[in-house]
């Protein structure tokens, strides 16, 4: 139905660069990719928390850095099944289930999201790093992947952070026959920084990403200014490093997955991806932010059919996943996308009792596809134990960095 603007593909020379990266990397010798720069002017709008809050944030970030939480004990072990139990140590008990009051189907599988959390954490290393993968907990947890490429670049202005990194990597996990997309994060020095700067203003999609008007979805697709300018700018690279290793990898599964702002990215390219012919098997982000109005979730959840294979895990009271506020949602307000998981420890529940995008669309207090008996029933908190939920899903923490194995 809708004609995609496809990223720019690869030319000839450029598909024969990617094999000789290949060869590269075999040998040892590494190059990085260009930077790109975007030299855009964001208009800053109204701030979405107070400097109280900004305060609370970073102080907590500073705290976090010198915490090395339970994991001096954790003693990896990801089994080849990646859809079964499988074992991650012994403190990674089977988890109880309790749908409570919601209805539908089990379709989240909790220790496949738990192995893959493990590519989500490791998108906080440097590049290089990533690209050696030798070193550090990705390295324990997933000593086996292949053709790793890790490629960074900076926008100018980001939320007020001049500069500011973005980050993604793929590579093939042959243990699942899975190829794996991850977004970097918020850099954990930085949270405060990132959420009080966090912008109200919208924008439409670029016209040459080719997504549909809102003639064609009933109502116009708005994205956070932030995320489109991150992903415009990693956009390109990402497409032709996907088609180059679905190619290479014909059979494989394709997950995309990211943490805290890489989760939104992660929804972007999934999104995005999918409109341009790349088949998505399994989209599991944590701790993210609303990405866009209720013309991006519909067309997201409905009109790409990403809905049922998309799983936002929420970790108890984080307050991340509440931000940008809804407010009100007609039009303006932010909404999520996928099936939530709300984590209370090692337990979790499905979200399934959502209201459908037609009893939302001209409401003005509707939140679309949010369970309000899950992580939407609670307040938002913004202490600094709730905080640390942020940066600490499944009790470890989230960024590789600041674990005790490190990068």
């Amino acid at each position: 139905r809708y004609h995609s603007g496809a990223p720019r593909r690869a030319t000839k020379e450029e598909e024969d660069s990617l094999e000789e990266e290949d060869e590269r990397r075999r040998t040892g010798i590494q190059r990085r990719p260009p930077i790109a720069a975007m030299a855009t002017s964001l208009a800053r709008s109204a701030l979405l928390l107070s400097l109280v809050s900004l305060l609370v944030l970073a102080a907590e970030g500073a705290r976090i850095r010198r915490t090395s939480r339970k994991e001096a004990s954790v003693g990896l072990d990801v089994g080849a099944d990646v859809g079964a139990e499988t074992s991650l140590g012994k403190h990674h008990r089977a988890p109880a289930f309790n749908n409570g009051t919601d209805e539908g189907d089990l379709t989240f599988k909790y220790f496949e999201a738990l192995d893959i959390y493990y590519f989500a954490t490791a998108a906080y290393c440097t590049a290089d790093n990533i690209d050696k993968w030798d070193s550090g907990r990705k390295a324990i947890v997933h000593p086996d992947v292949k053709d790793v490429l890790a490629y960074n670049t900076t926008v100018p202005l980001l939320w007020n952070i001049e500069h500011a990194p973005v980050l993604f990597f793929i590579l093939y996990y042959p243990s699942n026959d899975s190829i794996v997309l991850s977004f970097q994060g918020t850099q954990g020095d930085s949270v405060g920084d990132w959420v009080d700067d966090f912008m109200y203003a919208m924008t439409k999609p670029p016209l040459e990403w080719g997504w549909p008007s809102g003639e064609e979805v009933d109502v116009d697709i708005r994205i956070e200014d932030g995320f489109t300018y991150a992903w415009n700018e990693l956009r390109d690279v990402a497409y032709n490093q996907t088609v180059h290793m679905m190619r290479k990898y014909p059979s494989a599964k394709f997950y995309v997955t990211g943490h805290s702002l890489g989760g939104a990215l992660a929804s972007l390219a999934a999104a995005d991806l999918a409109m341009n012919g790349i088949d998505i098997y399994k989209v599991i982000i944590f701790g993210t932010p609303r990405a866009g109005n209720l013309g991006w979730a519909f067309f997201y959840n409905d009109l790409l059919g990403l809905k049922n294979s998309t799983f936002r895990v929420v970790n108890e009271r984080d307050p991340v996943p509440h931000i940008p506020f809804t407010g009100v949602t007609f039009m303006r307000g932010y909404h999520h996308v996928g099936i939530e998981v709300w984590l209370n420890g090692f337990d979790f529940v499905q979200c399934n009792n959502v209201l459908p995008f037609e009893e939302c669309k001209f409401s003005t207090t509707c939140f679309y596809n949010e369970d309000q008996s899950c992580s939407l029933s609670q307040t938002i908190c913004l202490t600094p134990s709730c905080i640390e939920m942020h940066v600490g899903y499944y009790e470890t923490v989230s960024d590789d960095k600041f674990c005790v194995q490190g990068c």
